[in-house]
């Protein structure tokens, strides 16, 4: 979170100039250097703690504004195709976050799996990431973006149906390639497509805020995740995050029109 401010603040504006952070209004930083002070006359104590004071406060307000016009730039790049691209990412962090941080006390606890399936899920999950990354030139110029969202989705949603389903601990294996697919496909097609909305100056902060929202999905989901887990069982959890996926992507759908082709951009 603190690199994506850090890249809104300092990163080229539309113009092709340096932004203008907090301290271009202030002169430079160099200039509230307490060493520095204390070499251009040695002031006392409490004139420094008051310049100090006065600069962070005023440091503050000018990062939150730029960084609040800047997300709200990208967001609403292109309106709502872009604003239901964030929110689908969001959405499918919180519900990545319960098959990557929760599903071993599923799997352990209510399907009664070994440590060692445990283990060989893993395996099975990143082996079906490799070829679809591996292929990701051919697959960007003949599928649209929104429909590798879609694809996503829509493989996030029978495999942790399929969980619920289950009474054999070895049956997961059989749904377990869709994490592969989930991944690699939210991936390709969030950094081609945050790549293609991105404001001329901010295609590095776009990129960052992305990640930052799909960071922040996940935090969502473990620790409501856990809270349902607790209160309801795994099976009502995972369940309500395919009910919460299929709306989100329907509406991503009705949106975007996923049939429509788009530019590809690197």
């Amino acid at each position: 979170l603190f690199g994506v401010i850090h890249l809104m603040l300092f990163e080229k504006s539309q113009e092709g100039e340096p932004a203008k952070d907090c301290a271009s209004s202030l002169g430079s930083y160099e200039q509230f250097d307490l060493g520095e002070a204390e070499q251009h006359g040695r002031k006392v104590e409490g004139e420094e703690a008051s310049i100090k004071q006065r600069f962070v406060s005023r440091v503050s307000f000018r990062h939150v504004q730029v960084v609040a016009q800047r997300v709200l730039q990208i967001v609403w790049a292109q309106r709502l195709e872009s604003l239901s691209f964030f929110v689908i990412y969001y959405v499918l962090g919180i519900g990545t976050s319960l098959v990557e941080g929760l599903v071993f006390l599923f799997f352990t606890q209510d399907l009664g799996a070994s440590n060692f399936l445990c283990g060989v899920t893993v395996v099975v999950t990143v082996v079906f990431e490799i070829p679809i990354f591996n292929h990701s030139d051919w697959i960007l110029k003949h599928i649209n973006v929104h429909f590798l969202v879609v694809i996503a989705a829509v493989s996030y949603i029978v495999r942790v149906v399929c969980y619920t389903l289950f009474s054999n601990p070895w049956f997961v294996l059989f749904v377990e390639p869709l994490h592969g697919v989930t991944y690699a496909c939210a991936q390709l097609a969030g950094v081609h497509y945050a790549a293609e909305l991105a404001p001329k100056g901010l295609e590095t902060s776009t990129q960052g805020l992305k990640d930052t929202i799909r960071g922040l999905g996940h935090i969502t989901g473990t620790v409501l995740g856990g809270i349902i887990m607790d209160v309801w069982g795994s099976v009502l959890m995972y369940r309500a995050a395919a009910a919460l996926v299929t709306v989100t992507v329907s509406m991503y759908v009705m949106i975007h029109g996923c049939g429509r082709k788009t530019r590809q951009a690197t």
